[in-house]
């Protein structure tokens, strides 16, 4: 996944030893986002004399992001150069006609193009490590860990392994198990996304969603008021263990996502219909990454299923685990073997 993520943000593929060196950092990162919160409390210089170590370990860290991240931006701005001379080249000696090609820039590129209007400005080196930072976590971390939930789940009900692997058995038509499973065929595999759709729902990645806050009073459902300037925090997780809303709340049962009526509840989350679970969010704030997190997992986890036959090494224990995100208090556990013919 960090390999995957760095080439979206930078376009560049690198070797296997940064992309674990790198993976380390940026979970680092992530351990410490809640420590830089309690500096965020207080005006820079106050917050550096009140919480001295916590500012020097903030500070090194800093650094060694500064130092992985800044050679692939350089990498990539000279990359970006040599592209726009080669097609310069192309576009003397051809017709644009001839030479027009599809052309897909990383997220870096948007953010070296970007311009800030009302500070008449380009972003600041700086600015641009931190996003590209957040761009990297963003994918990775939460992927991760909604992917490792729902493996747990996979080998702790293999009657739903079995079930995935039929149902990719017919989608790819008798084709090898080495040949991998694409995005064209993840769209046939509805089985596969009703599984990613319960993990989400059953173990979504923060129990809590961003806070927001209130601009003018609100009452709602005519009993609660909500006064102005209150910071509302949104429990996702019970949302979606609501026995009300939910049958058998706390059953992991990705057929609720097949039927015409749970069906609906894919697209809950945008905002279309009411609202029964959000793992992205809600509204016109929802996570934008949305879309590319569910083929994620969806192309993962069944290219996990599809290549590897899982099976319990000891009990699978699906306690949680608080750790930025939610998640499992002890690491999966699992035996795997090749798969080498059909079921």
């Amino acid at each position: 996944m960090t390999e995957l993520s760095v080439f979206m943000c930078i376009g560049l593929k690198i070797d296997e030893d940064r992309i674990k060196a790198l993976a380390d950092l940026l979970h680092r990162v992530l351990l410490c986002s809640s420590n830089e919160n309690k500096l965020n409390q207080y005006p820079l210089k106050l917050g550096k004399f009140l919480c001295p170590n916590l500012w020097k370990e903030l500070s090194t860290l800093r650094n060694e992001i500064e130092t992985a991240i800044i050679p692939l931006i350089k990498s990539r701005f000279h990359e970006k150069q040599r592209e726009i001379e080669q097609k310069n080249n192309e576009l003397e000696s051809e017709s644009e006609s001839e030479t027009k090609s599809e052309h897909i820039s990383p997220y870096l590129d948007t953010l070296i193009n970007l311009h800030l209007p009302e500070e008449n400005r380009k972003l600041e080196e700086g600015e641009i490590i931190s996003l590209c930072v957040e761009f990297l976590n963003g994918i990775v971390h939460s992927t991760v860990v909604v992917m490792e939930w729902a493996m747990a789940n996979i080998v702790k009900y293999p009657e739903i392994q079995e079930k995935l692997y039929r149902e990719m058995n017919e989608a790819m038509d008798g084709a090898s198990w080495k040949d991998y499973i694409r995005e064209e065929d993840v769209k046939k595999m509805p089985y596969l996304k009703a599984v990613i759709m319960e993990t989400l729902r059953r173990h979504p990645p923060g129990h809590l969603a961003l806070p927001h806050t209130v601009t003018e009073e609100v009452v709602l459902d005519g009993r609660f008021v909500v006064p102005e300037k209150t910071t509302v925090h949104l429990a996702l997780a019970e949302m979606a263990r609501n026995e009300e809303v939910w049958e058998e709340a706390m059953e992991f049962r990705p057929e609720r996502f097949l039927t015409n009526v749970e069906a609906e509840a894919t697209e809950i989350w945008r905002g279309r219909k009411e609202i029964k679970f959000m793992p992205y969010g809600g509204g016109r704030r929802m996570c934008p990454g949305a879309g590319i997190s569910m083929l994620h997992l969806q192309y993962f986890v069944g290219n996990l299923v599809w290549v590897f036959k899982w099976d319990e090494e000891g009990e699978v224990d699906l306690e949680e685990k608080f750790e930025v995100s939610i998640v499992m208090k002890k690491p999966l556990q699992a035996r795997i073997s090749m798969r080498y013919c059909s079921l």
